[in-house]
């Protein structure tokens, strides 16, 4: 492996749920690792429900729900580590 490049993607900012997200490789790298992360203002109840690659390894998927109804804004991360792979 070689070349990592670590790719973020965010939801919009807002109180709808659930939201998801995906981070993409570029062209010609696949995921090796990822994560997913919830950003929101006054610790609302939102927790990250699923975070994983795709089925050809070319993005990372997070999913976002909240876990009590919400009015505060949140987002959902997706993070993906990508890197050419020989």
């Amino acid at each position: 492996m070689s070349e990592l490049e670590w790719v973020i993607a965010s939801s919009s900012n807002n109180s709808t749920s659930p939201k998801q997200r995906f981070a993409s490789c570029p062209a010609g790298k696949k995921v090796v690792g990822g994560g997913a992360a919830i950003i929101s203002g006054l610790n609302a109840p939102v927790a990250v429900s699923d975070s994983s690659p795709n089925e050809d390894l070319t993005a990372w998927g997070a999913t976002g729900s909240e876990i009590i109804a919400t009015a505060t804004n949140w987002q959902v991360i997706a993070e993906a580590v990508c890197a050419k792979v020989s």
